[in-house]
C-alpha cells in the first residue's frame, strides 16, 4: 500500500509513504519461508517506507524520479527517505529490527547552447540491530557528469566521475572509484556506457575493472 503526490508551488514537494509484505535480504539473512522452516519466531511485521524530496527549481511530478534528466530540465532538490521493519533481519543465530535512512542531494543546470553538468551526493545509514554488522553501518556516495549539446553520430557524449565508499560497524571499508562515459542515443531508452572502475576493501587487494554496457528500454 502507498500513498503518494505532489503539492506546493508546482508540486514542488513530493512524498510517498508505503507498507510492504516481505522481509530485507542481505548477506546471512534468511527469507520468512526460510525462517519459518528453521522454526525461528519473528514476528511477521510490514515494511514501513516513505519519502519527502522538495525540488528548488523545476519540479519533478509523478511517483518516479530519474537521478539525472540529461540536459532535459534544471534541478535543485533535495530529498530525505527511510524505511523500518520490527524482526527485519532474520538469521539463524539471532533475529534483528531493521531499519535505514538517507539524505540526497541533485543538481543539475542547463548552460545554453553548451549542453548540462550535474552534481550528486547522499548519505545512507543502516542499522541490522547488530545481527549482520557487515551490511550495518554508514554509506556516502557523491559524482557530477557533464553532457553535451551537439550530438556526435547518433547521440550524445556524457562524461562522468563518481566515488562510493561503505563504511561498515565491522571496521572494513568498501570504497569505489568510478570515471566513464555514456553515450546517449535516446535518453534512457537506448545508451551505451565504458566505466573504468577501482575498488579498495580494508585488508583486500585493489581490484581494477573496465567495462562496456549496452541499455535497452522498451
Amino acid at each position: 500500500l502507498v500513498v503518494w503526490g505532489n503539492v506546493g508551488d508546482g508540486g514542488r514537494l513530493g512524498y510517498s509513504f508505503g507498507a510492504f509484505e516481505g522481509h530485507t535480504f542481505g548477506i546471512g539473512s534468511l527469507t520468512q519461508n526460510q525462517a519459518k522452516a528453521a522454526d525461528i519466531k519473528a514476528d511477521d511485521a510490514l515494511m514501513y517506507a516513505g519519502r519527502i524530496q522538495y525540488d528548488f527549481w523545476d519540479a519533478e511530478p509523478g511517483y518516479y524520479g530519474t537521478g539525472n534528466y540529461l540536459g532535459g530540465a534544471d534541478i535543485l532538490a533535495i530529498g530525505v527517505a527511510g524505511r523500518t521493519q520490527k524482526d527485519g533481519i532474520l538469521t539463524v543465530g539471532k533475529v534483528g529490527d531493521y531499519s535505514s535512512y538517507n539524505v540526497d542531494f541533485l543538481l543539475e543546470k542547463r548552460i545554453k547552447g553548451a549542453g548540462a553538468f550535474a552534481v550528486e551526493a547522499a548519505w545512507y545509514k543502516y542499522d541490522t540491530d547488530d545481527v549482520i554488522k557487515s551490511e550495518q553501518g554508514k554509506a556516502y556516495s557523491a559524482g557530477a557528469s557533464y553532457i553535451f549539446e551537439d550530438k556526435a553520430g547518433w547521440g550524445k557524449f556524457q562524461p562522468f566521475v563518481r566515488w562510493q565508499k561503505f563504511a561498515a560497524d565491522t571496521n572494513i571499508d568498501t570504497k569505489q572509484f568510478d570515471f566513464g562515459t555514456n553515450y546517449i542515443i535516446d535518453g534512457y531508452n537506448a545508451q551505451i556506457s565504458a566505466v573504468y572502475s577501482k575498488t579498495k576493501i580494508t585488508g583486500v587487494a585493489d581490484n581494477d575493472k573496465f567495462s562496456i554496457a549496452l541499455q535497452l528500454q522498451y
